[in-house]
């Protein structure tokens, strides 16, 4: 099992650590947050208050919403200037049938991957044909082991076999999604790992094919 473990978090402390300390401003930092009672609250609790946007392009951000966002950090009290703003896709896992045939085969690129207390982060890439109307899917599922401490999420991309390893990848095109999964069912669990399709590249040959891989992400 490979490890896996690309939190936003330590790109957070990482802008952090270079301005914050003596004048509290950072640039372009990533997060992700929930927007509750007009405040952008992240899971580790910090509250940040949108000062200006750097564009009036951005979207309003909605009550009860989950964002990935990256903005500057302006000041103590955490007012920010916003840069970009991403819709976060909440998704509920069901349990793993004992039959998987038929949920998707098709590989998946992992950006960042974190787990926390509230949440299951997830960045990724998909890849779709170019003029394809495919009604394309991502499909969690979860199982438990070791006395319910351990969460398997099992990820399935249901994706008309669209991807490098089945097409030339001059007709594909790069979908991105960043994903939620509530933890709260889940509260005594120790080990989390993710299951799903990847590209690996076969060292003598060259070619591109599709491989189910499990990372252990904490």
């Amino acid at each position: 099992m490979k490890k896996l473990l690309i939190p936003l978090l330590c790109s957070l402390l990482a802008a952090w650590s270079c301005n914050l300390d003596s004048s509290y401003y950072a640039e372009n930092v990533p997060d992700i947050v929930t927007v509750t009672e007009h405040r952008l609250i992240n899971d580790n609790g910090v509250v940040y208050t949108l000062a200006e946007k750097s564009s009036e392009n951005l979207p309003d951000l909605e009550e009860d919403q989950r964002y990935y966002i990256v903005f500057d950090i302006l000041n103590q009290a955490f007012q920010i200037r916003l840069h970009s703003v991403i819709p976060v896709e909440i998704k509920v896992p069901q349990e793993l049938p004992e039959s998987t045939e038929g949920l998707g085969g098709d590989p998946i690129e992992i950006k960042f991957a974190q787990y926390g207390r509230r949440y299951m982060d997830l960045g990724i890439n998909c890849y779709f044909a170019a003029g394809s109307n495919y009604a394309r899917q991502l499909k969690f599922y979860y199982t438990l082991e070791n006395a319910d401490s351990q969460l398997n999420i099992h990820l399935y991309n249901d994706g008309n076999n669209e991807n490098p390893a089945k097409m030339d990848e001059k007709d594909l095109k790069i979908q991105s999604h960043i994903i939620s999964i509530p933890m709260a069912k889940w509260e005594s669990i120790t080990e989390v790992n993710l299951s799903c399709d990847v590209l690996t590249k076969d060292a003598t040959t060259g070619e591109l094919t599709i491989t189910r891989r499990n990372y252990q992400l904490r």
